[in-house]
């Protein structure tokens, strides 16, 4: 892996805009100040042509900006990946128009990026360059519990899937496996940024589920799911899936997932299915950030107030509901990472064009992970970020979202049910014994702030 490429991604600077499959407009480098993206003309006389962004409504005119726009800067990988890539493809994080050359053929969501070279011809795909089948070794995937489901975590016979639980992962009643490098297989989650990309600052790798042979294999080319190994933090893989199985059981909208064993190199990872990506093919997908146009790297800026205008743009009065109801979970679990590229709207396949609020993603505890976080929140609310309280909430709800009273309240009397959940679930969760504890005493402290007005 240390020489994946002789192409210079440095001196690229014109790019096809895909929609899907097909192209649909341009992207192009004028200068380090000057950056363009504009619809291609065929593609505006379409009848059915819709915008790929909020930030790019249909119009003739280029859309000119100093920086790389917003809307792309945030396709680009980020954390544990992103400096994989800076090592690998000897490209700096900063340069973001060559890391986006690099790694964004094969992006979350329906928009990807081809390079083109200097005759405007398109680059070769990484992925197939470098494909992600050599020196790969199989392993069974093992469940870590010994009583309950290792995707819903509802009790079960040894720890064995309950069938539909395995089904609506994988798609098949097989015994799965996952091929990893034989010498690291830690390599093997570094192979998505062969033209791959995806955001997040745990270590993590795209895989493509091969029915036919039951199998998981690296690589961002046609990827269904993501994982997470165990990374800088203990119990990170742990920590989601519990918080994610609590959200499953109080009916928040989640995609399947699982606990799993693989490797003792590896250790216990958090698999889950990419939801921007169904049998009829590649959904839009739109992050906080994108939709109101700010980089990436100042994802931990804006509110949760600006956040709520942008779901209720594209979305709908349902939305801010769930809005809501995700906000006060998360700070009840400790999240405090609960930034602009955490909140997502999704495609909604029934509506032409039309978008909904994603389903929960990168849900845990991190003030479990992170002791001395200060944030409680991710994101202000009511410009306040820490020692967050009942009323403030309340406040939000109904004087900034304009929410019904009655639903507003509806969420504060679920909580003494959820704490019932989070007790039971986190008890027979994978966390250790001590982690196991300062969750639970986290969640109280939560509830207990939430009563006061």
């Amino acid at each position: 892996m240390s020489n994946l490429t002789t192409m210079d991604y440095h001196a690229v600077t014109h790019a096809q805009v895909n929609w899907r499959n097909e192209v649909v407009g341009d992207l192009i480098k004028q200068s380090s100040r000057r950056f363009t993206f504009a619809y291609r003309h065929d593609y505006l006389t379409r009848a059915d042509a819709l915008a790929i962004a909020a930030m790019f409504p249909l119009r003739r005119e280029e859309f000119v900006s100093e920086s790389l726009h917003a809307y792309f800067d945030n396709l680009i990988l980020e954390g544990w990946l992103l400096t994989q890539a800076e090592k690998l493809l000897h490209i700096a994080k900063s340069n973001r128009f060559a890391m986006l050359m690099a790694t964004c053929r094969h992006t979350i969501g329906a928009v990807s990026i081809t390079p083109l070279d200097a005759q405007g011809a398109p680059l070769p795909d990484l992925s197939t360059l470098h494909p992600s089948n050599l020196s790969l070794e199989r392993h069974a995937l093992g469940s870590p519990f010994s009583n309950s489901c290792p995707s819903c975590l509802l009790p079960s016979l040894h720890g064995s899937w309950h069938p539909k639980c395995h089904r609506d992962l994988w798609g098949t009643s097989k015994a799965v496996s996952i091929a990893l490098d034989q010498v690291d297989p830690f390599a093997s989650f570094s192979q998505t940024i062969h033209g791959g990309s995806i955001s997040g600052a745990q270590r993590k790798g795209l895989f493509r589920f091969d029915h036919s042979s039951a199998t998981l294999i690296p690589g961002a080319a046609s990827s269904t799911h993501i994982l997470k190994p165990s990374g800088d933090h203990p119990n990170l893989p742990e920590n989601e899936h519990v918080t994610m199985a609590i959200a499953r059981r109080l009916k928040f909208h989640v995609p399947p997932f699982a606990l799993v064993n693989s490797t003792p190199q590896v250790g216990p990872a958090f698999v889950i299915k990419r939801f921007d990506r169904t049998p009829g093919g590649k959904l839009l997908k739109e992050d906080a950030a994108q939709l109101l146009g700010i980089a990436s790297e100042d994802k931990y800026t804006g509110s949760n107030e600006r956040v709520a205008a942008a779901i209720a743009r594209g979305g709908s009065k349902l939305d801010l509901n769930e809005f809501l109801r995700r906000l006060v979970f998360c700070f009840v679990t400790g999240n405090g990472d609960m930034h602009l590229k955490n909140w997502a709207l999704l495609e909604n396949q029934s509506k032409n064009g039309g978008m909904q609020l994603s389903p929960c993603y990168d849900l845990l505890n991190t003030r479990l992970a992170l002791p001395r976080e200060s944030i409680d929140i991710g994101l202000p609310l009511l410009d306040k970020s820490r020692k967050l309280k009942g009323s403030y909430f309340r406040t939000f709800a109904l004087d900034k979202l304009q929410l019904v009273p009655r639903y507003v309240e509806s969420i504060f009397a679920e909580l003494p049910a959820w704490q019932a959940t989070i007790i039971d679930f986190v008890g027979r969760s994978a966390l250790e014994q001590d982690s196991k504890e300062r969750y639970l005493q986290i969640v109280d402290d939560r509830v207990s702030a939430l009563t006061k007005q």
